[in-house]
């Protein structure tokens, strides 16, 4: 039986027993993307996000002595990837705002999923983490793991009257205001001491893999050239080594920059007048999905 590149470039998910060949398959499939025949015939890029850490190192014997090879891994390259800042720089006020509305949206969705430690209080969660947001945004682009701990700390023991004010000197819709203030009223100290600790173990202390990776402005990646055919990037996040917490978020955020930055391709390709072959296949892996 053969398998269609077409049917491939859509959306394919493997599913099957532990130990029946998933992770093989995926790789198999890769080993034959990349090869030089059919890189000619139909050129694209290739990202492996591995959050288990066993996939990455086949992958890489597969493919050992590949000219255009990203290789990433936390614990033995030093690289920074900050999940909050925004993916894209947009060329007008309007642009800004509705890439904050869609980012927010995204970012609150994989928190809330990530590092709540009560689902009883997901509404409220959703609320704080959608104020805090948009409060760190009116400021700057590149907010941090660090800027959201120190903001939810000061959200937790301000009198509500400070912090709404201190929200509309941001410019903080009004709904959103009101919706943080009461979410933060009501919710539990036990639920939000929780998040906050776990918040706190992404920017504390100050020379671990997680703040190291998390709490730089900038994101020091090539994401520019993972879109670029020919490349292949592999993300290892090792199980046994890295925090699960640290690997959720990272995995997570990492598609939504990948999203992100097609989007933006695509938007330029269309500006520019260019003929939709511009755009090129970026075929993303994720084992252990």
């Amino acid at each position: 039986m053969s398998l269609p590149i077409a049917d491939i470039a859509t959306h394919l998910y493997v599913l099957g027993a532990t130990r029946s060949g998933k992770t093989n398959l995926l790789l198999r499939l890769i080993s034959l993307l990349s090869d030089k025949e059919s890189q000619s015939a139909f050129p694209c890029s290739i990202i492996l996000i591995d959050p288990h850490g066993d996939a990455a190192l086949n992958l890489a014997e597969i493919i050992q002595g590949w000219q255009n090879l990203l290789l990433f891994d936390p614990e033995y390259t030093s690289f920074s990837f900050n999940p909050l800042e925004l993916y894209l720089k947009p060329m007008s006020n309007s642009e800004r705002a509705l890439l904050i509305l869609n980012q927010v949206s995204e970012l609150v969705t994989i928190l809330v999923d990530v590092l709540n430690t009560d689902p009883s209080q997901t509404p409220r969660m959703q609320w704080i983490y959608r104020g805090a947001l948009y409060y760190l945004y009116s400021f700057c682009d590149e907010p941090t793991f660090l800027d959201l701990y120190y903001l939810m700390s000061d959200m937790v023991r301000l009198p509500k009257e400070d912090m709404a004010a201190m929200f509309r000197r941001a410019d903080v819709a009004e709904e959103v205001t009101n919706r943080t203030i009461e979410a933060i009223s009501t919710l539990e100290r036990n639920a939000f001491t929780g998040v906050l600790n776990r918040i706190f173990n992404f920017v504390m202390p100050s020379e671990s893999i997680t703040t190291r990776t998390f709490c730089s402005r900038r994101s020091t990646l090539p994401f520019s050239k993972t879109l670029e055919p020919g490349f292949i990037t592999i993300f290892r996040l090792s199980r046994a080594n890295l925090p699960n917490d640290f690997r959720e978020v990272i995995t997570n955020t990492l598609v939504l920059k990948v999203y992100f930055l097609v989007q933006q391709r695509a938007r330029e390709i269309e500006e520019k007048g260019l003929s939709p072959s511009f755009r090129k296949q970026v075929f993303l892996f994720i084992d252990e999905f």
